[in-house]
């Protein structure tokens, strides 16, 4: 049963590979005006003086909506995988077991927040999409580099207007923050992206 939970996972990897990426680039390309906009959750938004007499709230598109549906097929895995880390493992985690299961769990609370989202902006969607390359092919270390480059970019493009006003955005940061830790753990514990445990 096992083997075809991770075959499933693999084979969702591929599948969402290119379609992800291309709503990362979409997302990029035609990003709408965000200086003159603002997040649905934000309240209370004083637009600048030489701006706009009000914001305009920033709406779900298609894209989006397709993203959420690769954002799920990820968090059914960390759900099944961390269910199966504990019927595995128990509590005698090893070093990259331990890692993997608290990047799962910190996951998992980041993605309450960021399947809430009404968008998803480039820099939120490429380290998620990204994602797909470290499981696909675990082997290419310096993609790790990139997965972190594109991590450290969301974290400072969400400190920056409409996002840093946004309610939701703010928790999609603190706890992604959180990431840092298991991430760490995987790098240093040299683990390899292949969930072969």
């Amino acid at each position: 049963m096992w083997k075809l939970h991770f075959a499933l996972w693999y084979w969702s990897q591929v599948f969402w590979i290119v379609p992800s990426f291309l709503i990362v680039v979409h997302n990029f390309i035609y990003k709408p005006p965000y200086d003159v906009m603002i997040c649905s959750d934000t309240k209370g938004a004083q637009p600048p003086p030489n701006g706009p007499k009000e914001y305009k709230v920033i709406r779900s598109n298609k894209y989006d909506r397709i993203f959420k549906l690769y954002l799920l097929t990820g968090i059914i895995y960390y759900i099944s995988d961390t269910i199966y880390l504990m019927m595995k493992y128990g509590f005698d985690l090893e070093a990259c077991e331990l890692s993997m299961f608290i990047h799962h769990m910190c996951t998992l609370a980041t993605s309450f927040y960021i399947i809430q989202a009404d968008h998803y902006p480039w820099f939120l969607s490429f380290s998620i999409s990204f994602h797909c390359f470290l499981i696909l092919f675990p082997w290419i270390g310096f993609l790790n580099y990139i997965y972190i480059s594109g991590y450290i970019c969301y974290a400072y493009a969400m400190t920056l207007h409409p996002w840093n006003k946004s309610p939701l955005f703010w928790r999609i940061l603190v706890t992604a923050a959180i990431l840092v830790i298991p991430i760490a753990m995987l790098f240093f514990n040299n683990c390899n992206n292949a969930n072969t445990y």
